[in-house]
């Protein structure tokens, strides 16, 4: 995560494990809008989980819901 003002912006790739097996890669973009000024660590770890829900076929192909929950902790190495 990059911090611009009141802006933090994450940039994550992550490999997802596939049911019946294999993986899938995904590029994740983030935008968050804070409410006041924030100072970010010199090295930290975010802990992402995603939930798919599947919405069924439309006109206009399949749909998906992705939702995500994501929490940033202190690097314990560093």
């Amino acid at each position: 995560m990059t911090v611009s003002k009141e802006v933090l912006r994450g940039d994550v790739t992550q490999f997802l494990m596939l049911e019946g097996g294999g993986y899938h890669r995904c590029q994740f973009h983030s935008t968050y809008k804070t409410e006041k000024p924030v100072t970010m660590p010199p090295s930290h770890v975010v802990e992402h989980h995603i939930v798919r829900t599947d919405l069924g076929q439309t006109a206009n192909g399949f749909k998906v819901k992705l939702e995500e929950h994501a929490e940033a902790h202190v690097n314990p190495l560093k």
